[in-house]
């Protein structure tokens, strides 16, 4: 919780006495980046999963995707996910070339870099994260913090898996955009929406 104004610290505080799995990490608002950070420290599982507030996944997401990660033991493991924009959904296709279940070199996956950064369809294994201190940007704001880390995973990695399966639903239309209010220099006071 970055400083939230809003009710997000006590919806998170219900998750938490419901199921004792959840940990709540708040902090006065310091920006995506630090948020993250904060984050990728405190895990202690195998593998990193990132979800965004304003976005769902299938129920079955992780479970496939860590029986891929036990099976080829990469570094990371991406899938396909859908674009939700006016109430329409669709596969956004990015995984389209690529042989379903496939474990690559980076080099030999190019779509990985395509288009939006799309860190959220990936598991990553977190040792491998702290091996090669792959940590977000801590700038003002939110605007394309997940870019540096998604090229930083890309050329680190020894192998990806990808599928073309899509599980991840990514909320395209949200007018609160971190993407079209950049934030000024020095400006973390201000809550920002993830790039959207």
């Amino acid at each position: 919780n970055d400083g939230s104004k809003d009710s997000s610290l006590c919806i998170l505080q219900s998750w938490a006495v419901a199921d004792g799995r959840f940990r709540i990490l708040n902090q006065e608002n310091q920006g995506y980046g630090k948020a993250m950070n904060n984050g990728l420290q405190a895990a202690k599982g195998t593998y990193i999963g990132i979800v965004e507030p304003d976005d769902w996944i299938e129920a079955d997401m992780y479970e496939t995707l860590m029986g891929l990660a036990n099976q080829t033991q990469a570094d990371i493991i991406k899938s396909d996910y859908f674009i939700e924009r006016n109430g329409t959904s669709k596969i956004s296709e990015k995984m389209e070339s690529v042989l379903d279940r496939a474990t690559l070199p980076p080099s030999r996956l190019p779509e990985y870099l395509a288009g939006a950064p799309s860190i959220w369809t990936a598991i990553y294994h977190r040792e491998w994260l702290e091996k090669n201190n792959i940590r977000f940007s801590e700038t003002p704001g939110a605007s394309f913090q997940d870019l540096g880390f998604c090229i930083r995973t890309w050329l680190a990695a020894r192998s990806i898996t990808a599928t073309q399966q899509a599980f991840y639903h990514y909320k395209e239309d949200n007018p609160s955009s971190s993407i079209r209010r950049m934030a000024r220099p020095n400006d973390v006071s201000r809550p920002a929406k993830r790039n959207k």
